[in-house]
């Protein structure tokens, strides 16, 4: 699950990591007077959507005036980005964070991850702050420090020290950067974070170290551990167009198929097959195993609000999240609608009987398929006669 850069500095500030002063708001009206509080001569409007590479496509701008301010808040309120990180993918912007503007000489980064190859964390730090770390990675692997932690020992100082020395840090500074990476770790591990990147961060006149922008992904298999991030959801709005919110993940495509599946192996798998059949998906449904019945349902109705569905294949196999579980939210997604779409259902797994016990005895038109092949195929078919 990915939050917003404002709900990640929030969890930065509760950590003791120095953030700028900023409000969210979501009007123009409200981003001037925020820029209004903000005892500064210029101002940044950001964009709120879970991604990278917002200032190339337009989600962050200078203003050097109130004027300024709301002009360019104007422009971004519910405008739809597409990143360089998002791919198709559009985000719609309900949200800006007005920070004021500051000068610095030099930008850092620093990003942990796990590194699934050696199965630690990595801490990765830089001194080309502001460009994208996956450019860096690719293009100059060279410029990035990188420290292994050793989970029996976890974060020590002269890990810290190898990062800062290794950005070229000096003296007080460097002090100041190992508590720095000491409390991004805290906070990896505490939140039971995925990813965590800091890009950028700056030192000012007074060497304080100041995270200027903040990305945190969370595992949300781990968020019945993490109740004080559990809001977070309802309080990101575009969450639902890519990320896990109520027990699945929602992704647009470019095809005319929608997929709904429980597993993100098993929705790729059928997209691959689709393609290996010159169709595409239109968007697909990944179902979590924490998924209930209100959260089928949820998932189904988006899958249908995409007016590109002209066929749905479901392909469900049961574990964790059971066949009766599924079919019992797809009836009622389907009996709440007035749109109607041909239905191809492959189901198998736990609780598999009671599931097409549930279906047959309903009053839905569908048809059955006996593999992924077969319910690729039978979709198709479908698709033909819709054409």
């Amino acid at each position: 699950m990915n939050i917003h850069e404002y709900q990640a500095k929030e969890l930065l500030r509760s950590y003791g990591v120095q953030t700028l002063k900023g409000y969210v708001v979501s009007s123009s009206e409200d981003a001037v007077t925020a820029a209004s509080k903000i005892e500064s001569p210029s101002w940044v409007v950001k964009a709120q959507i879970c991604s990278g590479g917002r200032a190339k496509s337009g989600g962050v701008r200078f203003a050097e005036s109130i004027d300024e301010v709301r002009e360019y808040s104007q422009d971004i309120l519910n405008k739809s980005l597409i990143t360089t990180q998002n791919g198709l993918l559009t985000r719609k912007v309900e949200k800006l964070l007005i920070e004021p503007l500051i000068e610095f000489e030099q930008e850092y980064l620093v990003a942990i991850s796990l590194d699934r190859r050696i199965g630690r964390v990595v801490m990765m730090a830089s001194d080309m702050g502001g460009e994208l770390l996956d450019d860096l990675v690719e293009g100059s692997p060279e410029k990035i420090v990188r420290a292994v932690i050793d989970p029996a020992v976890g974060y020590s100082s002269s890990l810290g020290r190898k990062l800062a020395y290794g950005l070229g840090l000096k003296n007080e500074q460097v002090s100041k950067a190992c508590v720095f990476f000491r409390d991004l770790y805290q906070i990896y591990i505490e939140k039971d974070c995925l990813n965590l990147e800091i890009n950028p961060f700056v030192i000012n006149e007074e060497k304080e170290i100041i995270a200027l922008d903040a990305k945190i992904q969370i595992d949300e298999n781990a968020l019945f551990r993490q109740e004080d991030i559990i809001h977070y959801i309802a309080d990101a709005p575009d969450l639902a167009d890519a990320d896990v919110v109520k027990g699945y993940s929602y992704l647009e495509l470019e095809g005319s198929i929608g997929v709904f599946c429980n597993g993100a192996g098993l929705a790729m798998a059928t997209i691959d097959v689709l393609e290996r059949l010159e169709e595409s998906a239109a968007n697909f449904i990944d179902l979590t195993g924490n998924a209930n019945k209100h959260s089928v349902e949820d998932a189904f109705k988006n899958l249908l609000s995409n007016s590109k569905v002209k066929v749905i294949i479901v392909n469900v196999f049961g574990g964790i999240m059971k066949c009766d579980i599924v079919a019992s939210g797809i009836l009622s997604a389907l009996n709440g609608s007035d749109r109607k779409v041909p239905l191809v259902v492959r189901m198998d797994g736990t609780h598999v009987a009671l599931g097409k016990k549930l279906l047959k005895d309903s009053n839905i038109a569908y048809e059955t398929a006996t593999d992924l092949q077969d319910a690729a195929e039978k979709a198709i078919a479908h698709l033909r006669k819709e054409e």
